[in-house]
């Protein structure tokens, strides 16, 4: 089933058996860039750049001076950004992913972002109509040997000592 949860991100769920599936991601080339862009503007929020005032620098040269070490930032970003997006187009509740390393996944220079997922989620239970429940009633009277048995237990659980 295909979910399209916006313009720039779609989703596909493949059912792989009971309660476990593989979504299949794809994220539009603008929409990673935006999202490298916005870790890199965080990342460098703190940074005294020359000619600049803090925090309003360019991207181009916040990349510049920030060179690879912004990477892990802006994949954490792009993914904690495009995931749950992705996964409400699908209409699943995910439970837990399976073998999903965050750094196997490499942002495309150019191109469109794409990338699988495996999840579980919970059971889906179909109860019946409560009208359709047949409950006899029981009664709720106690019994001689349940009251002494009562008395029995308080007189034990709460001693006195004089």
């Amino acid at each position: 089933m295909i979910s399209p949860t916006s313009s720039d991100v779609q989703a596909e769920a493949e059912t792989l058996g009971n309660c476990h599936f593989r979504i299949k991601i794809r994220v539009s080339f603008a929409r990673v860039q935006a999202e490298r862009d916005r870790a890199v503007q965080a990342a460098g929020s703190s940074l005294k750049v020359p000619g600049f005032r803090p925090g309003k620098a360019p991207v181009s040269v916040l990349r510049t001076m920030l060179g690879e070490g912004v990477l892990k930032e802006e994949r954490e970003q792009v993914l904690s950004a495009v995931l749950p997006e992705a996964l409400l187009g699908t209409g699943l509740t995910p439970l837990r992913t399976l073998d999903f390393n965050s750094e196997d996944i490499a942002l495309p220079a150019f191109g469109d972002l794409e990338f699988e997922i495996e999840m579980e989620t919970p059971p889906e239970v179909e109860l019946p109509s409560w009208k359709d429940l047949l409950v006899a009633p029981e009664s709720t009277d106690p019994q001689d040997e349940q009251v002494e048995a009562g008395l029995q237990a308080l007189g034990q659980d709460h001693p006195r000592f004089d």
